[in-house]
């Protein structure tokens, strides 16, 4: 998925390889379904998905839980009280994040989906964001990424917070997979700091 292959793995990837020089990685970034089928067939050993399916042959394991905030790029003075309503819903930059945020999202505004645009990578999200009419909420390591060198608003959810969770999946019978995790966990707290989110970034909450 492009979102934590790009924000979050990136660093852990260049890590693993230049830690273990002698061993070939080949990284991918695939939509979660096709995911799965990569998976089911061995074509690679594990995969990192936002939205989940049944699968006989696929085990899954809570990967990361990780908080969504509202990014704007306008002016906002101290003080302003920013209500989800108060945005426009033609103007939101939107991605699936999985199921739970699916489900937040369609508490709060009314319906499934967007209104506004709806866009699968980080990349093209953050140059819609360029334009002051758009907003998005999205995860924290996106935010963190997006707001150095620019004046990007961040504003956080003080109740019913919104998060996605991240998966790993393998096939029950690859052999690889076990070990090929453990190496990606002995690298947890680059993880761990990219998806949490400091008070200086987060100027104010909902």
């Amino acid at each position: 998925v492009d979102s934590i292959n790009n924000f979050i793995l990136n660093d852990v990837f260049r890590r693993l390889v230049s830690e273990n020089p002698t061993t070939r990685y080949f990284f991918r970034t695939h939509q979660s379904t096709e995911i799965y089928n990569l998976v089911e067939e061995n074509t690679v050993d594990i995969g990192f998905i936002l939205q989940e399916r049944a699968s006989e042959s696929v085990n899954k394991e809570e990967f990361f839980k990780e908080e969504l905030v509202l990014v704007l790029n306008r002016p906002v003075e101290i003080g302003t009280h920013i209500t989800l309503g108060s945005l426009d819903t033609a103007k939101e930059l939107y991605i699936n994040w999985g199921h739970v945020f699916t489900l937040w999202h369609e508490k709060h505004f009314g319906y499934a989906g967007t209104l506004g645009v709806e866009v699968h990578t980080g990349v093209l999200l953050n140059e819609f964001l360029k334009s002051e009419e758009y907003w998005a909420i999205i995860p924290v390591s996106m935010a963190k990424q997006f707001t150095e060198g620019r004046d990007l608003h961040v504003v956080r959810f003080n109740q019913d917070k919104p998060y996605r969770i991240s998966y790993l999946i393998y096939d029950q019978n690859n052999k690889n997979a076990k070990s090929i995790y453990n190496d990606i966990l002995k690298y947890k707290t680059l993880i761990e700091n990219k998806i949490r989110l400091s008070e200086s970034i987060a100027h104010f909450e909902i």
